[in-house]
């Protein structure tokens, strides 16, 4: 009898004591941990993986207020999540099952192939060259490439008037305009030297832009179209060939794809070839993802400092996983994305 009392308090002092069960643990490839607690929820736990999950477990018809979201203390990296619940709570078979799902989910879509598929409109060249003409004849119609992503690359818009009047003043520094990219690798390249961005003037169509004090000021040039840039072996000239774009992940059409036909995100080659000469170009075997403007940022002869560039870089990193979605999430910003294994207790 004092066996079975003492073994009663015992499971009492447990449940008193908010004796917990692990359901899942979560790792991800970067630190899920804030830097200090949020006062809101008691949680160490960054808000963007803490909303993320709280999300999943409410698809898998668990209610959220009887999880625990915490991190592994013993990982000193602060990548692991765990995610428990009272000891005599726990998941039904049908939530567990749909837990693991939605996480798996994630992961393996993380094996999805990206591509960029290319469709030239040879009808659309407005030159009536010959040598062109016949030089578009050896090309196919359809181009498709695997796209692996690179990283961020800052390009740097600068006035060569601005330089010289700094330097009058005594002054290294001057201010350009950064702008921010994200770099990917093909495979197999193109055969083309570059890809181009078409600008409209904006005031060619009557479009204008307003300052603060109301004084009309030029409009920024207006993107029109994409064109592969192609060099015959017969000339030294270049010629344009429109070109229509898409992206495929796997068997779907990611959201950055809405982007590209609005001209949100343009496809160029601008900085990536900026150090190469056109000339010697007979293949690209990488473009860039223009994502546009990150404001203006002090250099020197157009060099910005290294701390800078760094933190322009991580910028332009979470800019990309915002803007573009999957599968620039995998690998850059902070987001459930950021996923890279899951075990389902």
């Amino acid at each position: 009898m004092k066996r079975v009392v003492s073994l009663f308090v015992l499971v009492l002092a447990a449940l008193s004591a908010g004796c917990r069960s692990d359901i899942a643990e979560l790792k991800f490839a970067t630190s899920v941990v804030a830097e200090r607690v949020d006062y809101n929820t008691g949680s160490r736990i960054k808000p963007v993986y803490r909303e993320g999950v709280i999300a999943l477990l409410t698809e898998a018809g668990i209610d959220p207020d009887t999880v625990r979201i915490s991190y592994d203390k013993d990982d000193y990296s602060g990548r692991t999540m765990v995610l428990n619940m009272p000891l005599f709570a726990g998941l039904s078979a049908a939530q567990e099952n749909a837990l693991r799902d939605a996480l798996e989910s994630i992961i393996k879509a993380r094996d999805d192939d990206f591509y960029l598929n290319l469709t030239l409109r040879p009808e659309q060249i407005k030159s009536d060259a010959e040598d062109y003409r016949e030089d578009v004849k050896t090309l196919a119609t359809e181009y498709r490439t695997q796209l692996s992503i690179d990283d961020a690359i800052i390009g740097l818009s600068y006035s060569l008037g601005d330089m010289y009047a700094a330097a009058l003043k005594g002054s290294r520094e001057s201010e350009g305009e950064a702008f921010c990219s994200v770099a990917v690798n093909m495979s197999p390249a193109l055969p083309f030297t570059d890809v181009d961005v078409i600008y409209r003037p904006a005031e060619a169509i009557g479009e204008s832009t307003a300052s603060a004090d109301n004084t009309a000021d030029k409009a920024s040039p207006i993107p029109q179209g994409i064109v592969l840039v192609r060099r015959p072996e017969s000339s030294h000239s270049r010629y344009n060939i429109p070109v229509d774009i898409t992206v495929t992940l796997g068997d779907t059409t990611p959201a950055m794809q809405a982007k590209l036909d609005n001209k949100e995100v343009l496809l160029s080659t601008t900085f990536i070839n900026s150090e190469s000469v056109a000339l010697y170009r007979k293949e690209i075997g990488a473009v860039e993802f223009q994502l546009g403007t990150m404001g203006t940022v002090q250099h020197q002869s157009r060099q910005v400092n290294y701390f800078s560039m760094q933190n322009l870089k991580e910028k332009c990193r979470f800019m990309a996983a915002e803007r573009m979605g999957r599968p620039f999430s995998f690998t850059m910003g902070e987001s459930i994305d950021r996923l890279e294994s899951v075990t389902v207790f």
